[in-house]
């Protein structure tokens, strides 16, 4: 097998570096927004779920309920995308040190 001249590995790694920070760097806020939403689901669900029946929910449990709704709803989504990030980060990471 013919080995690659240096001008082609440099370059290679610096198409990918300039992937990595168009494309990922960018989103990478993802995993501190998946975290905070996971984070409040949580404490939602323990507020809630903790709750001691004193009568009618008020306006502030109601928006609690349903922001913790939300954050349900959310928390699979964030968490597929954190996933394929995380697998498209480390294949690239992958390829740009192999």
């Amino acid at each position: 097998m013919i080995k690659q001249n240096s001008s082609w590995t440099r370059l290679r790694l610096a198409v990918l570096d300039r992937v990595y920070r168009t494309a990922i760097y960018p989103i990478s806020g993802l995993y501190h927004a998946h975290i905070a939403v996971c984070l409040f689901y949580l404490a939602g669900f323990f507020v809630l779920f903790n709750r001691v029946v004193s009568g009618p929910i008020g306006i502030l449990e109601a928006g609690l309920i349903i922001s913790v709704t939300v954050a349900a709803v959310l928390v699979p989504m964030l968490t597929g995308a954190t996933i394929a990030l995380q697998f498209v980060e480390r294949r690239l990471r992958g390829l740009s040190s192999g």
